[in-house]
């Protein structure tokens, strides 16, 4: 049973003049090759308001360290929930 879930969301920037895309295929796939992780979803909005989500459950007993290890520029701002 995973332990604790990897929470990340994302806005479009007003400033940019593509915005940004729910993770795709190839990016969960990179995540899931990280051993603790066991399963990867994502999520696009219903309107133009909402984020985009990615959540990733995750089978570890130390969570702070697999965010440590995984923190320095690799995700950007992240949440770790654990379960």
């Amino acid at each position: 049973m995973p332990r604790a879930i990897l929470y990340l969301a994302s806005r479009p920037n007003p400033d940019r003049a593509v915005p940004p895309e729910p993770p795709d295929q190839d990016r969960l796939r990179q995540m899931l090759a990280v051993d603790e992780f066991v399963s990867a979803h994502s999520f696009a909005p219903l309107g133009t308001d909402g984020p985009y989500l990615a959540i990733y459950e995750i089978d570890t007993d130390d969570v702070q360290a697999l965010q440590a290890r995984l923190a320095p520029g690799r995700l950007g701002e992240m949440t770790l929930y654990a379960l």
